[in-house]
């Protein structure tokens, strides 16, 4: 552990946690660590298609896949270009997925292309990238087909499919590390640790502590603010971890303000589905009667035990909450919710 690092969290975490924690922490050999499975069998492994593929479904960040579905209002699809071309039957093989509904898109583009001038004029070579991935007819693993790299100036684009090998491997690199990026600062910390605050606080501020919510919702906050304190002032801070391990460098915070305002209409406020990530993603569709939901891929561990979890969460919260509440009117009556989703939504 570095000087400074260890010298922060002193001051930050009580002495018996730091003692007990930390100081054990840095004693652990990491080399004698057992290897991930994939790495020991084969240690070039993650070069392989059919590998990389089955990382953005089971590997850190399984949630960035996107169903790219053929439509003349389709607008992924077509600017997947560059100074180079796909060869023509890569093309027809990514069409007729999209055709047959067996086509995804991982995009690491909106978000990361107005501050690629900013990362790029500081020594670094960053290319936010798009790439499509294509499932077999079974649904049951994909394969990379074609990764696009874009600059700012479109004449820079590039587009590179498994026959262009060494660029096609550098495609690669690019790819894991928007993924990797995308992973810390909105996946891990904004998605998870930022956005429960306002939750937190207005849960503090607003309810009682013996109102139901207050008694179903507590348990779950703890230590998430202190948690958060310690991130902002180790990994988040100037100089932080994440600034000098990622190639965003000193951008992290700046893309995290940049993806928090979400817009949302009032039918989107009510807390359903329409704002669980999981079901934002192409992991599962429900029967017609709604009563089941189906795995669109099969080899995708994410949905299949977050699904199972969900639907064991939800089905616990909605019972818990019809003890205290009949009926939607019987919400609108409560002072203390009003207020309390007042002041997280404002």
């Amino acid at each position: 552990m570095d000087g400074w690092v260890k010298q922060k969290l002193e001051k930050l975490v009580p002495e018996e946690i730091f003692n007990e924690v930390v100081v054990t922490a840095t004693k652990r050999n990491f080399v004698s660590s057992q290897l991930p499975s994939i790495i020991e069998e084969d240690k070039y492994a993650c070069f392989e298609e059919a590998e990389f593929g089955r990382q953005t479904l089971a590997g850190t960040n399984p949630v960035r896949n996107r169903r790219l579905l053929s439509s003349p209002q389709n607008e992924e699809f077509s600017p997947l270009s560059g100074t180079n071309q796909l060869p023509e039957d890569v093309l027809n093989a990514i069409k007729k997925a999209m055709l047959e509904e067996r086509a995804f898109i991982l995009d690491h583009y909106d978000y990361l292309l107005p501050f690629l001038n900013m990362i790029n004029g500081k020594g670094v070579c960053a290319y936010a990238t798009r790439t499509i991935l294509v499932a077999d007819s079974t649904l049951g693993t994909l394969e990379p087909l074609a990764i696009e790299l874009r600059l700012p100036d479109p004449k820079s684009n590039m587009v590179f499919s498994p026959r262009d090998e060494y660029e096609w491997m550098l495609a690669y690199f690019h790819v894991a590390a928007n993924d990797a990026a995308y992973h810390q600062l909105v996946s891990h910390w904004l998605h998870t640790h930022a956005v429960i605050e306002p939750f937190i606080i207005a849960t503090r501020r607003q309810l009682s502590v013996m109102h139901p919510i207050h008694r179903l919702l507590d348990p779950h906050f703890k230590d998430t603010l202190h948690i958060n304190a310690l991130a902002r002032g180790i990994f988040l801070n100037a100089g932080g971890i994440l600034e000098t391990t990622l190639f965003t460098e000193k951008e992290p915070q700046k893309i995290n303000e940049d993806e928090y305002p979400v817009e949302r209409d009032e039918s989107q406020a009510e807390i359903d589905e329409n704002v669980v990530e999981l079901d934002e993603n192409p992991a599962t569709h429900k029967t017609p009667d709604k009563k089941e939901r189906l795995l669109i891929l099969e080899d995708y561990p994410y949905a299949k035990d977050g699904t199972e979890i969900w639907d064991a969460i939800e089905k616990w919260v909605r019972e818990y909450c019809k003890i205290f509440y009949a009926s939607d009117d019987d919400v609108m009556q409560d002072k203390e919710i009003q207020e309390w989703w007042s002041e997280i939504r404002n």
